[in-house]
């Protein structure tokens, strides 16, 4: 995750320099100051240097272990405040107070965060308007990115539909869409920028390729189809042979021969069944050399 902000050094540094430059004064020593940082209120703490130590009893939960108050320079009136695992939330506006037991001063630091997402994954989604539905997603954006389709010569493409969904860090995710024909261009790209740091991801595809992958998947839906059809008759057929062996064993010992079993337990299972496993059945006695 990268950082940008209005200062390139501390505020403090910076508060120092213009003192020093205003009143001809020599740098002070920060030392025995207190030096505060908060975000939207004074109370709102985000590190606090006090009487020669650090003190974390007032910190923002949020902010617990996550920074550090380099003092190297502190002599010189110079501190750095680091932090540690920039999330988006650390994003906004920061003062540096600090107080001595003569005076007193505060500047100002507007903290940029960013974050490149991941590389666009692009897909077919279906069909739409005579065309194939294709979209381009990618996600682990900081600020809300721009995506967008190109043509091979880098000329803009108009996109069907654009969607920026907040993620549960705090970061987005973008999805962008676009219905292709065959009178489209022979490769189309997607890009998506951050337009904090103006840098980009982009993935291409052809589109031979997307056609390719329309069929597949049109080839895979139809299979998986049919595996379902033959599993649902697989499983009717067994129920019913189930309940043709449970009757015959009912029926076993209720009939006065051999034939007068099978034309009663035909009868009855004759109006249960259809035609085709009715078939099946007979031609199973036949076989048994019975007759019916």
């Amino acid at each position: 995750m990268a950082l940008g902000g209005s200062e390139a050094g501390s505020p403090l540094e910076s508060l120092e320099r213009l003192r020093n430059d205003s009143t001809g004064h020599r740098r002070m020593s920060a030392e025995n100051m207190e030096v505060r940082w908060f975000r939207s209120r004074y109370s709102a703490v985000v590190h606090l240097y006090r009487d020669g130590h650090d003190q974390y009893g007032q910190q923002m939960l949020e902010y617990r272990g996550r920074t550090e108050l380099l003092k190297d320079d502190i002599t010189s009136g110079r501190v750095l405040l680091r932090i540690r695992d920039v999330r988006p939330s650390d994003d906004g506006q920061y003062t540096c107070f600090f107080q001595s037991s003569v005076s007193y001063e505060e500047a100002l630091l507007e903290l940029q965060v960013a974050d490149m997402g991941s590389a666009p994954v692009i897909s077919v989604e279906g069909h739409q308007d005579g065309g194939i539905q294709v979209v381009c997603r990618s996600s682990g954006w900081y600020p809300q990115p721009k995506a967008q389709w190109r043509a091979l010569q880098g000329r803009l493409l108009p996109s069907a539909s654009e969607e920026i969904t907040p993620e549960a860090n705090g970061l987005f995710q973008t999805d962008i869409v676009i219905v292709l024909t065959e009178k489209s261009n022979q490769k189309v790209s997607c890009s998506v920028r951050n337009p904090r740091l103006n840098e980009e991801r982009e993935s291409a595809i052809s589109i031979a390729e997307i056609l390719r992958s329309d069929i597949e998947s049109e080839k895979e839906t139809l299979l998986s189809k049919r595996g379902k059809e033959k599993e649902t008759l697989r499983s009717e057929m067994e129920k019913q042979k189930e309940t043709l062996q449970s009757e015959m064993k009912r029926q076993k010992g209720q009939c006065l021969g051999p034939m007068g079993c099978i034309e009663d337990f035909m009868s009855i299972q004759s109006s249960q069944l259809s035609p085709a496993n009715l078939t099946q059945l007979k031609a199973t006695f036949n076989a048994s050399g019975v007759t019916v």
